[in-house]
Formats: structure tokens, C-alpha cells, sequence
């Protein structure tokens, strides 16, 4: 029972430095090869470009060039201590329309669950719920009609009362090298912490399949 009561503690003070963020900025820093693996880093900053996580994911080389946007990963987040706050991890889901949909489980602290984001069943457009620990809804995001890779594809961000709070998109902007896919996300001041959290994975998730990251 006292760790149950401590559970919460945990995981604010893991996503403190959320409190005050509504925009994050998710950029590629580090792309290096080590025997069978390829180890990349992102940089997670705010919209003032101050860290506040690096995700690191370790991904053989073999399955990125076979399985593209379908490869399965895992990946650490650690704060500017070196801690690790977060754990995201997508497994394999093959890539058939019956067994392709696409899931990315979060844990904070690494072995506990935060939650879900889940690909639905739709026919017209990209559709995704997320979902806290119990599995129960708490944002849906929402793509294009239409994906088109020669143009801005913006995903946004609902909900439970289908009001529109936020959006994902890939973005030339905020970065010196114009060629260079970053991700930002924009969400509520207010936001709850863990959902900001949701959202910045199901960036990952986006990412792979739509940005080519």
C-alpha cells in the first residue's frame, strides 16, 4: 500500500518541468551505428528551445530497413540528470490491414504503465486513442483525409468532450538545417502533466509511420 501512495509523487516530480510547457519541439540529435544496431537520439525541448528530455532508442539495423515505418522499438527517456523518467515501446504489429494496427505502450517510472496510444479501425483518415494505465480513453488524435508527404501533415488533438486542444506536425521551421523533420506538438498550459507525457510519445508513434523518423 505504500507504494501505491508514492506511485504519484513519483511520476510528478518525473514530469515537473511539463507544468509550464504547451509546445514541444522533437528533433533528431544523434545517429550512430554499433556493431548490428543503429542508436539514435532526440532532443525533447520547449518552444524556447530548452532541453527537456533525451529519448534514446536502440533499433537493429537489419529491422529498420526491412520493416520501415513498421519496425518495432523501444526507447528511454532520461532527464538533464540522467535519470530515466520514461519508457516507450512499440511492438511488432506486422503491417496487414487486419493485424497492422499499430500500438505504442508508455511506462513512468520504466516498469509501471502510463499508458496507451492505439491505432482505430478507420477508413477515411489516421485515427488514434489515448489511453491512461486502465486503458480507459483520455485524448484521441485525429489525421488528414488525405496523407501527402509533399505538404504539411498535421494531426490534431481532441478531447473526450471532441473539443480540438492541440495538434502534431512535422515542422521545417525551428530548425537551422531546413532539411531537417522536426515534430512539434502544441497542447493546453494546463494540460495534465501525464497527458503532455501521452502526447510526446504518441509523437514517436506518428513519427514512425507518417514523418519517416
Amino acid at each position: 500500500m505504500a507504494v501505491e501512495r508514492q506511485q504519484p509523487r513519483i511520476r510528478a516530480s518525473a514530469f515537473e518541468r511539463l507544468e509550464g510547457v504547451n509546445c514541444v519541439i522533437i528533433t533528431e540529435s544523434v545517429e550512430a551505428a554499433t556493431g548490428f544496431e543503429t542508436v539514435c537520439k532526440y532532443s525533447v525541448m520547449d518552444a524556447k528551445g530548452e532541453s527537456l528530455f533525451t529519448a534514446s532508442e536502440a533499433t537493429n539495423c537489419c529491422l529498420r530497413q526491412i520493416c520501415g515505418a513498421e519496425r518495432p522499438f523501444g526507447m528511454s527517456f532520461t532527464n538533464e540528470e540522467e535519470t530515466e523518467v520514461m519508457y516507450i515501446e512499440r511492438p511488432y504489429r506486422g503491417c496487414c490491414f487486419t493485424c497492422g494496427f499499430q500500438q505504442l505502450d508508455v511506462e513512468s517510472p520504466p516498469g509501471t504503465s502510463l499508458g496507451h496510444v492505439t491505432q482505430d479501425f478507420t477508413l477515411i483518415r489516421s485515427c488514434f486513442t489515448v489511453a491512461d494505465s486502465t486503458k480507459q480513453p483520455v485524448l484521441s488524435i485525429r489525421g488528414p483525409f488525405l496523407n501527402c508527404r509533399c505538404c504539411d501533415i498535421n494531426f490534431e488533438i481532441f478531447d473526450l468532450q471532441d473539443e480540438e486542444i492541440g495538434w502534431i506536425k512535422k515542422d521545417y521551421s525551428n530548425s537551422a538545417n531546413e532539411s531537417a523533420e522536426n515534430v512539434t506538438a502544441k497542447f493546453p498550459m494546463d494540460l495534465d502533466v501525464q497527458k503532455k507525457a501521452l502526447i510526446i510519445s504518441a509523437c514517436f508513434l506518428v513519427g514512425a509511420m507518417f514523418f519517416g523518423r
